[in-house]
């Protein structure tokens, strides 16, 4: 559902911010300064304040929730505002006041008033959570079974991961195990760097010499940024890899379509041949997985790889990759499923200026696929009649995602249960939760990741 509210609740928080900014460089408030000179200062942090509070449960059409577009609340910060606050604020105002530019009062009201819309974000978050925990169980008993013993033995987070934006962005701060950095083969296309080959690091926790499952993790970032090193989904490795599992992840060039999806075929064709080496089930099967954009990939993958035939001529190579590899499962966290937005539930330019949608065109504009959309879209594949082998899935998407809408993920799920139906098929929606949610800690964050590692078990007891 598209809410213009929330965009004018962006904009309207823009022009406070920016109002705010200038009264706070051209009438600095004075150590002891009356009422009168500061409440200017107090009305402009409590209105931002209230802006970004707000904005946490207010549906906004995508991409808006982007930052693409000059607006101040874009997903990210939405989700962790207040927590940044409660860390650097604090800080910050002692600064000030011992530099006299501020009384100990006025640092007192704003840091309170963050404190309370704080408390009032935690509180959905956690009702998010237990309403997570209830759909799973509602949706696949099974599920819930797994997911109550999950919860019972599930290993403590790492310290750093308890930072907001830091320690949920940067691997290397929170995995616990060893890894090992290969390097992939790839054909050069159209001077991408680097030109011969990507990275993958291959995650283990233990020395255990028993065949371990494999998960392949493809990172997002708009099909034109990110690292395999640097996402938001390092929790949930981290769980998989105490789990026992071995996680790959993997990089891919950013460069024009295709040479995204034929990088993560490489990389899954290599994780086929090699991984036994390193520990990994490949007998099994591997649960191929991904965020954002990077469910996109993982998804095209999965299907491509499950394709019986008419293959999309520029998704050859991708077949002759993958077709024999064998895919256990699809996760997708957040995934960014529909590039084209054939459900049109994003926002989109007027029809006098050709009324595509802003995401449509965002991916015509920078990824560049050169002929046309069926190597692109997923759903296609489904709708061929072709893939009706596609193995089971899970799919965790917040309803107020302003990146990817949630919409994406319930279209995509519609065709492929109009394919095939799959008792282990499930679509979690997340309630109020927003894109990359996974850089803040939170309680529906926690419960996320124990319901996916609780369905890739699923998934591995079934193999």
């Amino acid at each position: 559902m598209k809410s213009y509210g929330g965009s004018l609740l962006y904009a309207v928080g823009w022009l406070v911010w920016v109002w705010f900014i200038v009264m706070l460089t051209v009438y600095p408030p004075e150590k002891g300064a009356p009422w009168s000179e500061l409440w200017q200062h107090v009305l402009g942090w409590c209105l931002v304040l209230l802006v970004f509070t707000v904005g946490f449960v207010v549906p906004v059409p995508a991409p808006f929730g982007s930052g693409l577009v000059p607006l101040p609340l874009p997903d990210v910060l939405v989700q962790g505002i207040t927590d940044l606050i409660l860390v650097l604020f604090p800080v910050v105002y002692f600064a000030l006041f011992l530099n006299g530019r501020w009384g100990v009062w006025y640092c007192w009201v704003w840091y309170g008033l963050a404190v309370i819309s704080h408390v009032l974000k935690k509180c959905l978050q956690q009702w998010s959570s237990q309403q997570l925990k209830k759909e799973a169980h509602q949706m696949h008993p099974e599920l819930g079974v797994h997911l109550e013993t999950e919860l019972a033995s599930a290993p403590p987070e790492p310290f750093a991961s308890r930072f907001p934006f830091l320690g949920r962005g940067m691997l290397f701060l929170t995995m616990r195990g060893h890894y090992t950095v290969v390097k992939v083969p790839v054909e050069p296309n159209d001077g991408c760097l680097p030109a011969n080959h990507i990275e993958m690091d291959i995650w283990s926790y233990n020395e255990s010499t028993a065949p371990k499952p494999v998960l392949f993790f493809i990172h997002g970032g708009a099909w034109v940024a990110g690292n395999h090193r640097r996402h938001a989904v390092v929790g949930f490795i981290n769980r998989m890899m105490r789990r026992g599992w071995v996680v790959v992840s993997c990089s891919y060039r950013k460069n024009r379509w295709p040479v995204h999806i034929m990088d993560c075929a490489a990389g899954l064709r290599w994780v086929h041949d090699n991984i036994s080496e390193y520990g990994g089930d490949i007998d099994k099967g591997v649960v191929v997985c991904g965020a954002s954009a990077g469910g996109q990939l993982a998804a095209l993958l999965t299907a491509v790889a499950r394709l019986e035939q008419n293959c999309p001529p520029e998704l050859n190579g991708v077949k002759e990759l993958v077709g024999d590899v064998k895919i256990s499962g699809f996760l997708g966290w957040y995934p960014a499923l529909d590039p084209k937005d054939d459900a049109r539930v994003g926002a989109a330019w007027p029809a006098c200026m050709g009324g595509e949608t802003l995401m449509e065109w965002f991916f015509k504009l920078l990824v560049r696929p050169s002929r046309g959309w069926e190597s692109v879209q997923p759903t296609w594949l489904l709708k061929s009649g072709n893939c009706k082998s596609f193995p089971p899935c899970l799919i965790l998407h917040g309803t107020h995602d302003s990146v990817v809408p949630f919409k994406h993920s319930s279209f995509f799920f519609g065709e492929l249960r109009n394919v095939r139906l799959h008792a282990d098929d499930v679509l979690l929606p997340m309630n109020f939760i927003r894109h990359t949610y996974e850089i803040c800690p939170s309680a529906v964050l926690d419960m996320s990741i124990n319901v996916a590692a609780a369905w890739c078990n699923l998934v591995k007891s079934r193999a």
